[in-house]
């Protein structure tokens, strides 16, 4: 009888644009077995049988050409035996890359999944993933505060972070769910990226999850690890970052896997850290404490502030990055272009993305 389930973060499997022809779509083009057989074996060990996972990608039946502008976050159905071989059997697609192309593409990921066998939720139309732990119902569900990108209308469940009206059909979609569950997990695709303090309006909405009746909290989208609390009796872990990625800072590399234990009707969690090496490759690192992760509480202003500052380091070490990979960035050539586009879209917005980090979302699109 299953009685654990291991809850993890981001799977970004296609090169990002800043890395098209670098990425872990160019490394890994035929297989991702090895990106995942160091998670697997560890999952093996701990007896876990499912894994749940955050799909931050997009599936094409073929990548022509690489580049910013035609193949970012893309990759193909091959990864789908590679995540079944390192049992993550179930995904959401509650996030702003999974519309980086538009509805078509998005249902085409969401199909060619289903049909071999991963379960997909998340979506406006079925937020809510079913299973079984032990003797108990274990309910998880999947929704983002972030908009889909460049203006796409989601086909995923998104709660906009500032709409209290999205908040209370949240809450009576959370009710429903609880009255079919024995445990409910909440697993939102939220907060501000790079910056490892949750924003103001994350701890608003952890404390209505919880009014609602979750019993857990498992976060993504930041890409580093924010901290872990309890609000009442509920844990949670604001974000996890990501399992996989192709950044190649350390922060953004490490990242967490919340393990559940089900046992005589009752549940408990426990996190445990992963990084990944030059190659993508999962390992191991640490068992992870609560008090690694305490934080002040942060008003909404030096939030904004944190989330620039993040944001502008970020961009000085992909740039440090990519000159030292000059022949890679010379080879491809479409990256130096989109690099120009992109800085023109932010020098233009730049008034607007400082009063809302999110419009970063709107362009420039493919």
């Amino acid at each position: 009888m299953q009685d654990k389930l291991a809850f993890v973060g981001d799977l970004i499997l296609g090169d990002q644009p800043l890395l098209c022809g670098m990425g872990v779509y160019s490394k890994h083009k035929d297989t991702y077995r090895e990106v995942f057989e160091g998670f697997a074996q560890w999952l093996i060990g701990q007896q876990c049988h499912l894994a749940v996972a955050n799909f931050e990608a997009v599936l094409f039946p073929k990548i022509k050409r690489i580049g910013p502008d035609c193949s970012a976050m893309k990759t193909t159905p091959h990864v789908i035996e590679s995540l079944q071989d390192a049992r993550i059997r179930a995904v959401s697609l509650a996030n702003n890359h999974s519309m980086e192309y538009g509805s078509n593409v998005y249902t085409y990921t969401r199909k060619s999944l289903e049909d071999n066998g991963i379960d997909t939720f998340g979506h406006a139309d079925k937020p809510c993933l079913y299973t079984r732990c032990g003797r108990m119902t274990i309910g998880v569900f999947g929704f983002s505060t972030i908009p889909a990108m460049y203006g796409y209308k989601p086909d995923y469940y998104y709660v906009p972070a500032s709409d209290y009206r999205a908040h209370d059909e949240l809450a009576k979609r959370l009710g429903e769910a609880r009255k079919e569950v024995d445990y409910l997990v909440a697993y939102p695709h939220w907060g501000t990226e790079f910056v490892s303090t949750p924003s103001p309006s994350q701890d608003s909405l952890a404390e209505r999850l919880v009014a609602c009746g979750v019993d857990l909290i498992v976060g993504s989208h930041p890409h580093v690890i924010q901290s872990v609390e309890q609000v009442g009796n509920t844990t949670v872990y604001f974000s996890v970052g990501n399992l996989v990625t192709d950044y190649p800072q350390d922060r953004i590399r490490r990242n967490l896997c919340v393990l559940i234990r089900c046992s005589n009707e009752t549940i408990e969690s426990e996190g445990h850290v992963f990084t990944y090496d030059s190659r993508f490759r999962i390992q191991y690192l640490s068992r992870f404490t609560i008090e690694q992760a305490n934080r002040p509480p942060t008003s909404r202003e030096e939030h904004a502030f944190a989330a620039l500052k993040a944001r502008q380091k970020v961009r000085r070490e992909m740039v440090h990055h990519l000159l030292l990979h000059l022949p890679s960035l010379i080879r491809h050539w479409r990256i130096p272009m989109w690099m120009l586009r992109r800085l023109t879209f932010l020098v233009r917005h730049r008034k607007r993305i400082k009063e809302n980090p999110d419009a970063v979302y709107a362009g420039p699109s493919h």
